[in-house]
């Protein structure tokens, strides 16, 4: 009966250890969780510019329009078109420079987001490793009572 209670305790102990080992997992999934958001926030932030930038050719569109209204009219006027017509184009080049920028902040913030999801996924491969080591040791600890029960029955028998 000793015997039988020296194994069941080192199973235990065993048990314990593979727990302490998932709750480390945990602990690393936790934290790449919180790369994710981070990466996540970062993505959001580069959204704001991509949205301003998407302002700032709306506003470069309706700029050109203007200068283009404004060429019609220099058929009368040559020198009021052609001014217009300048004034124009540069708010074009204004804007598509502000859309490129904002397109490497798009970007930058999609690569973040990749990190967070690859830290994420190291994680849950580690969850699994440390849930699988707790299945082990659960196994190893039904294994243990039950020969704890068989131990017993055949003492009492």
């Amino acid at each position: 009966m000793t015997n039988d209670h020296a194994a069941t305790t080192k199973r235990h102990a065993a048990t314990m250890e593979s727990h302490a080992a998932t709750m480390e997992s945990h602990s690393a999934t936790m934290e790449s969780h919180a790369a994710m958001i981070e990466g996540h926030a970062a993505t959001m932030e580069s959204h704001s510019a991509t949205m301003e930038g998407h302002s700032a050719t709306m506003e470069g569109h309706s700029a050109t329009m203007e200068g283009h209204a404004g060429r019609i009219e220099g058929h009368a006027a040559t020198m009021e078109g052609h001014a217009a017509m300048i004034e124009g184009h540069a708010a074009t080049m204004e804007s598509r420079l502000a859309t490129m920028e904002s397109h490497a902040a798009t970007m930058e913030g999609h690569s973040a987001t990749m990190e967070g999801h690859s830290a994420t996924m190291e994680s849950h491969s580690a969850t699994m490793e440390g849930h699988s080591a707790t299945m082990e040791g659960h196994s190893a600890t039904m294994e243990g009572r039950m020969e704890t029960i068989e131990g017993q029955l055949r003492g009492g028998s």
